[in-house]
């Protein structure tokens, strides 16, 4: 083992468990934050051997952190799509396009457990049960989590006269 690996081995042993609660702490999500730390040390020792690295710890979690904002972004744009899609259905392109503000913003004001079953149970046309399996929770928190994030969507939609999530919203 050369030098520089066994300084990064030291690197790696000393860090790890840091920068797993950093990213945990970043994701909320511990598979997520353990595939992140991996990557974070993938890139670090790629850049440990072609330049010379001042504090690698703020370098693993820059990277942490840079990658976050990137799958956010990626995220973002999957979950705008199919609001594209939605847009099509209506008879002006201008409505489409508020409409879809107005949800996006709404959403943006659940807890992303609630945005996930409104989602499921609006655009993918999931049943409750069907999302109560997919969310791995019980189908009476799922038929809960969907009643209360529906009265907390219900007067923003009504503010903007709209009801994106049909008729039962």
């Amino acid at each position: 083992m050369t030098d520089r690996d066994e300084a990064f081995r030291e690197f790696f042993e000393a860090e790890q468990r840091s920068l797993q609660r950093f990213a945990t702490f970043m994701t909320s999500e511990p598979d997520a934050a353990y595939d992140l730390v991996q990557e974070a040390f993938v890139k670090t020792y790629r850049a440990w051997t072609k330049t010379r690295i001042d504090d690698p710890g703020m370098y693993a979690r820059r990277v942490i952190v840079n990658d976050v904002r990137d799958r956010s972004r990626r995220r973002k744009v999957r979950l705008l799509r199919p609001l594209a899609d939605i847009t099509r259905d209506h008879p002006s392109p201008a409505e489409g396009i508020v409409d879809s503000i107005i949800v996006v913003d709404a959403l943006k004001r659940l807890s992303a457990l609630r945005r996930a079953v409104v989602v499921l149970r609006f655009y993918e046309d999931m049943t409750e049960q069907q999302i109560a399996d997919t969310l791995d929770r019980p189908l009476g928190t799922v038929k809960s989590d969907l009643h209360r994030a529906l009265n907390a969507l219900r007067p923003i939609f009504q503010e903007a006269g709209t009801s994106p999530v049909g008729g039962d919203a």
